[in-house]
């Protein structure tokens, strides 16, 4: 695959693109991740009858600062190597996606990595299914990368 060639202003712009694009899948998978822990926050009980910790971070940690760090470096695989890897997106998403969880919490006394890496997987692919849901070019993009996760976070 062939760079397209970009005067280095061209690359800002593409940049600054990119950059608010991944912002804006952030902030739909935040909004759907914040919906399911909510809905699973009341069925999930431990034997005492109190709420399971499903996730051991912050949700804006876990989308923001780890889930999306791993799409960029999937990107960046796949840019780099898709003509010998031979796969999809979503597949190297998933791969990613399961180790960021279980090698992020392998060493938790408390936490199952295997579960985590499972979360982490869903949590990637609920990032892959907005990049696919928000054009890139779109005037929502700027949308669900400020406004929602604001709302979000206000209302749940």
């Amino acid at each position: 695959m062939r760079t397209k060639p970009y005067s280095p202003m061209m690359w800002r712009i593409e940049i600054g693109r990119y950059v608010l694009h991944k912002l804006a899948c952030a902030g739909l998978a935040y909004f759907t991740l914040m919906l399911l822990l909510n809905v699973l926050h009341s069925f999930v009980l431990d034997n005492h009858n109190e709420p399971l910790i499903i996730l051991p971070l912050s949700p804006e940690q876990w989308i923001y600062g780890y889930i999306m760090i791993a799409t960029i470096l999937g990107d960046i695989i796949y840019s780099k190597f898709h003509t010998l890897l031979k796969m999809s997106l979503a597949f190297l998403y998933t791969i990613l996606g399961f180790l960021t969880g279980f090698f992020l919490f392998i060493n938790e006394v408390v936490g199952h990595p295997w579960l985590i890496g499972v979360m982490g997987m869903g949590s990637i692919l609920l990032f892959y299914a907005s990049t696919i849901a928000i054009p890139r070019e779109s005037l929502a993009t700027p949308l669900m990368a400020w406004l929602i996760p604001i709302i979000t976070w206000v209302l749940l």
